[in-house]
């Protein structure tokens, strides 16, 4: 079967497993004279659930004459996964789940292939598909033009089909062509579009790694494959001895996202260990970057966490370990969960420098924080723990920190 193209006329592809909607299924050609819109989604796409009030709100404003329906991307998702997803989460934002959304439509799948979720399909009221796009694409001002011109087009997501993981880079379909029949080779490339975002390794059938991939990596993350054993603490802990590059050149995210700011990485060789290809990794890094990376003990700029004998009013009362600090949720919380767990998922993500362990707590803890948590500023954050018998306070400490320089190891 032929995946659609932007014109194609669309078979009158009947959706089954429909909930939310009058009937059990949808056909298509019932749809006819509204602009279509097809959102492609799973349980587990974090992308796709920040788009949901959006997609309720264009669908509330143009309700008539524009039908959005939600496809689980995800065929193996059952009946009961989803619904019982869409209930914690209306428990926990409040929100009810009203847009129609189809479960296990394979043909769906089939006609309208794509690799990376959100996926939106657009069919105009003739019953084309005018439109193949991004969440970011989706607009009430996309809408309206559609509206008043049905002929349309709209075309911008690159969803990445061209990349096969089972071909080296540069071989047919993936970026180019090499004929060469080459036994061993490492390449580095600037960014490449058609390629999304991957990391990978074949392995040799009798044993050893002979190929690893890093398909539009930031600087970081490549120093990250390469020395995996030296990045086992968080960004807070890096140094930079640089003359090239400051800490935020391998901090700041949104640098990091841009294109100049991306790599493509492979290397091809005989069966080696994880060890020696890691080190050859390494090697090509700092030929064409001039960077290694290392751990050192240095006296660093802390937060110390310590326990007062309040604290024992937060002991845990059991239950299964969660934690839940998500923007969306109303009511954010801990339970039944060590102090390691809260410095690392809750503290740290407010504070540049390392936050330090030294409660000396036996007991997991429960604790409930205020709805605009995670959008306090570190004066609240130190407050509110004190008021729960925990203080966070500034120091130094010698700490295993990472080393980035411009040393060769």
């Amino acid at each position: 079967m032929r995946p659609l193209s932007i014109g194609d006329t669309v078979p009158d592809i009947t959706l089954t497993n429909v909930y939310n909607y009058p009937a059990s299924t949808i056909r298509l050609s019932d749809l006819k004279g509204k602009l279509v819109i097809l959102d492609f989604w799973a349980t587990w796409c974090g992308s796709c659930i920040r788009e949901f009030p959006k997609m309720h709100a264009l669908q509330k404003q143009f309700n008539g004459h524009v039908q959005i329906v939600m496809i689980d991307s995800d065929t193996s998702e059952s009946e009961e996964r989803v619904n019982s997803f869409f209930e914690r989460r209306k428990e926990r934002t409040g929100e009810a789940f009203t847009l129609p959304y189809a479960l296990c439509n394979y043909k769906a799948r089939q006609y309208f292939a794509h690799r990376e979720i959100p996926h939106y399909i657009w069919i105009n009221s003739f019953g084309k598909v005018a439109g193949i796009t991004d969440a970011e694409d989706v607009t009430s001002g996309n809408i309206e033009a559609f509206l008043h011109d049905t002929s349309l087009t709209l075309f911008n997501k690159k969803d990445f089909l061209r990349f096969n993981p089972n071909k080296p880079l540069l071989i047919d379909e993936n970026g180019g062509n090499d004929p060469g029949g080459f036994l061993y080779r490492s390449i580095i490339t600037g960014f490449k579009e058609n390629l999304g975002a991957e990391i990978g390794n074949r392995l040799a059938p009798n044993g050893g790694v002979i190929r690893l991939y890093a398909l539009n990596c930031n600087l970081l993350a490549l120093l990250g494959i390469a020395y995996d054993s030296v990045f086992k603490e968080g960004s807070e802990r890096i140094i930079v001895e640089s003359t090239k590059y400051t800490k935020t050149d391998f901090t700041d995210f949104n640098l990091g996202m841009l294109p100049e700011n991306r790599f493509c990485y492979e290397i091809i060789t005989p069966p080696v260990s994880q060890a020696e290809i890691k080190k050859y990794m390494q090697q090509d890094i700092y030929r064409n970057f001039k960077i290694s990376a290392k751990n050192e003990i240095r006296e660093m700029d802390c937060y110390v966490l310590k326990a007062n004998q309040s604290t024992m009013k937060f002991k845990t009362k059991g239950g299964e370990p969660v934690v839940d600090i998500q923007e969306s949720t109303l009511h954010k919380y801990l339970r039944n969960e060590p102090s390691s767990v809260l410095i690392n998922e809750v503290i740290q993500a407010h504070f540049s420098i390392p936050v330090i362990d030294e409660t000396n707590l036996t007991f997991n803890l429960d604790l409930s924080f205020p709805y605009d948590f995670p959008n306090q500023g570190k004066d609240k954050i130190i407050k509110y723990f004190h008021e729960h018998g925990l203080e966070l306070t500034r120091t130094t400490r010698n700490l295993e920190a990472i080393i980035i320089s411009d040393h060769k190891n």
